[in-house]
C-alpha cells in the first residue's frame, strides 16, 4: 500500500477551517482505503482566532502544528517535512487548504 504524506498549511480562522475540512475530506475520499494517508496540518494561530475548533478534522489528521503569526511559510513546510521525513513515505503532497482533489486523484 502506498503511503502519502499530505502537508496542508492553513490559517486558524472559521473561513479557513471550512476550506480545510473540504480539502481533508476530498483527500480521504480519493484515498478510498487504498492509500495510507498521513495528513499534516500546520496552522497559523493568532490571538483573534485561537478558539477555532479543529475537532472536525482531527480523526483524519496525524499531526497538527501550531505556529504564531509571522512564521515564514517555507519554514513551516520545512518543519512539517522534518517531523515526517523519517517515516517511510512513498510520496509527499503539498496542498493548500483551499484546494481539493478529484476522487480519482491517487
Amino acid at each position: 500500500m502506498l503511503k502519502v504524506v499530505c502537508i496542508i498549511p492553513s490559517k486558524n480562522t472559521p473561513f479557513n477551517m471550512r476550506l480545510l475540512r473540504r480539502c481533508v475530506a476530498t483527500l480521504v475520499a480519493a484515498a478510498n482505503g487504498n492509500i495510507k494517508l498521513e495528513i499534516v496540518v500546520h496552522v497559523e494561530v493568532n490571538a483573534l482566532h485561537e478558539s477555532v475548533n479543529l475537532r472536525s478534522i482531527k480523526r483524519y489528521v496525524t499531526f497538527i502544528y501550531k505556529f504564531v503569526k509571522g512564521s515564514a511559510y517555507t519554514d513551516r513546510n520545512n518543519y512539517a517535512i522534518e517531523k515526517t521525513i523519517q517515516d517511510d513515505s512513498d510520496y509527499y503532497l503539498f496542498i493548500n487548504d483551499d484546494a481539493w482533489v478529484d476522487k480519482y486523484f491517487f
